[in-house]
This record gives C-alpha cells, structure tokens and sequence, in this order.
C-alpha cells in the first residue's frame, strides 16, 4: 500500500511525495503503482474500488491495471476541510478478488485519519 502526498514548495507548486509499504520480498522500487487510478481518484474526490481487473468496464482503468499486472485495488482520496492532500492506495499484485465492495467504507475511514494525521503533523505547535 502507498500514501500519495501532495504538498505546495516554496514557488507554490504542488510536490508529490510517496509513502509506501509492500512485502519485503516484492519490494517497492520495482513495482509499480496504478497512477491512473489515483489520477482519477484526486479528480473525482471519491473512492474507487475494483475488485476483478480482467472484469472492469472503464478501458482506461482495466488496460492501466492489466498492464501493471493489477488484479485488484482501492484508493481513496485524502481529504481534510476541503483541501484534497493526496491518496491512500492499496492493490492486490496479480490477484483479481483481493477487494470487496464491503472493504471499502473501512477503507476510507483509514483515509480520513491519514488526512487528519497528516494535518496534525503540518499544523505549527502553536496551532495545535
């Protein structure tokens, strides 16, 4: 799973920072994450779960998915008072049915207190 964090530097442009954790034997530098569906996810401001890859409708989402070999995933947007901070993001590398529609509300919850402890982080001690 990753978290995708965008954060404004000082010339105001937004910069992307991953946060990632996988299986020490699959190991992250070598494997690729669905930008596509985080893409879509940021856009749209809602969740997104696929649990078939060789099932999905949208052909932009199951050709990005088959190309990575991505058999099933979720995000969800990042988001606190409105201001979208990035995407949390799990897959299931190579096996369709790692999801379920039920996961997902769980799911986002986990998003929500990323996005609520990201906020705690970047918020000055003295406006905590």
């Amino acid at each position: 799973g990753i978290i995708v964090y965008y954060a404004e530097n000082e010339d105001r442009q937004l910069k992307e920072t991953i946060v990632e954790r996988s299986k020490p034997e699959e190991g992250f530098a070598n494997k690729k994450y669905g930008r596509k569906i985080v893409d879509l996810v940021l856009r749209s401001k809602k969740p997104i779960v696929v649990i078939d890859s060789s099932k999905e409708k949208d052909p932009v989402i199951a050709g990005s998915l088959k190309l990575l070999k991505i058999g099933s995933v979720m995000c969800t947007p990042l988001i606190k008072h409105g201001r979208i901070m990035g995407a949390l993001y799990i897959d299931s590398y190579n096996k369709p049915y790692g999801f379920r529609e039920n996961d997902l509300p769980l799911f986002v919850e986990l998003g929500d207190l990323t996005a609520s402890a990201i906020e705690t982080y970047l918020t000055p001690e003295n406006d905590r």
